[in-house]
């Protein structure tokens, strides 16, 4: 009978990885299944053991496996996904099984395995995910045997733990006017204060005073401010952009990342209406709650 020979594949990630909650498609492990000269097997299922510090059961949204087209261990394009397990572990450090797999590999061939994990964005922080193959974990449906050994490792999540300190370092009031482009309208400086890495999801504004945001500025955007100086730079890159309504302003969905005790500056600014839509006197005030700035048209 065929023998299906189990190992880790030589490119299967190792090391510690720090990544953010809802980080996707993170590849955990590779394997490399190879079959002796005698005839084809047929992978029925494959099993997963979790374990480590974190919570798989609320830190982990999904596990795929992916058939490494290119064996590079990394998830991409040209890889074929072969199933996807949604809140794939009941438990702390629990099991998972892809079933019916149905996956033929042709005898004397060697084929590379890849395991991805999906953060869950309610996870807990500063927790590690590990997972491994236990002997035992590959099953086939017809002849043949699996040889394993006790276990097969991948490499080792950190989710980052990190802590934010925001402050608003003035920018000093004055007069605007219609058909204005990026007006600085509030800086905002975040300091990572734990020395771990941290993730921004989201930036919250409001406006007060006696102008309409919602008619008087065509466009908000957050900008990272990097070289500090307060002001919209050509080359610094945009991080959202948006429109005020009644009940202000959230940049959503951002994956602004910031290193372990790193300081770094963003800025809001806004692009004024045609001089004929505003109304001289109007002032404008954008807050995040740290801080703020006040401007008047003119």
């Amino acid at each position: 009978d065929p023998v299906l020979t189990l190992a880790a594949g030589p490119a299967n990630p190792t090391g510690t990885l720090a990544v953010f909650r809802t980080d996707a498609d993170v590849a955990m492990l590779q394997l490399s299944l190879t079959v002796s000269s005698v005839a084809d097997v047929t992978v029925d299922s494959l099993t997963l053991q979790s374990f480590g510090g974190g919570p798989d059961q609320l830190g982990i949204a999904a596990t795929t496996l992916y058939l490494d087209a290119d064996s590079d261990g990394t998830r991409d394009g040209g890889d074929t996904p072969l199933g996807t397990i949604n809140t794939p572990f009941g438990a702390d450090n629990g099991t998972t099984t892809f079933t019916g797999l149905g996956q033929t590999l042709a005898a004397g061939s060697t084929t590379r395995w890849l395991v991805t994990y999906d953060l869950a964005a309610g996870g807990p922080l500063a927790v590690d995910y590990r997972v491994q193959v236990l002997a035992g974990g590959v099953t086939l449906s017809g002849a043949g045997s699996v040889s394993a050994p006790s276990t097969i490792d991948g490499r080792t999540l950190q989710t980052g733990g990190g802590a934010i300190t925001a402050t608003a370092p003035t920018i000093p009031g004055s007069a605007i006017e219609g058909a204005q482009s990026r007006v600085p309208m509030l800086a905002l400086s975040l300091t990572e204060s734990e020395g771990e890495p941290v993730r921004v999801t989201s930036v919250a504004i409001n406006h007060v005073g006696t102008g309409d945001p919602t008619v008087d500025f065509e466009r908000v955007e957050l900008i990272h401010d990097q070289n500090k100086n307060g002001a919209a730079d050509a080359g610094e890159p945009l991080i959202a952009s948006g429109l005020f309504s009644a009940a202000g302003l959230t940049f959503a969905n951002l994956t602004f990342d910031l290193t372990g005790g790193a300081t770094e500056d963003l800025l809001v600014t806004v692009d004024t209406a045609a001089r004929s839509s505003v109304v001289p006197g109007e002032t404008f005030s954008i807050t995040t709650g740290v801080g703020a700035t006040a401007r008047h048209l003119r």
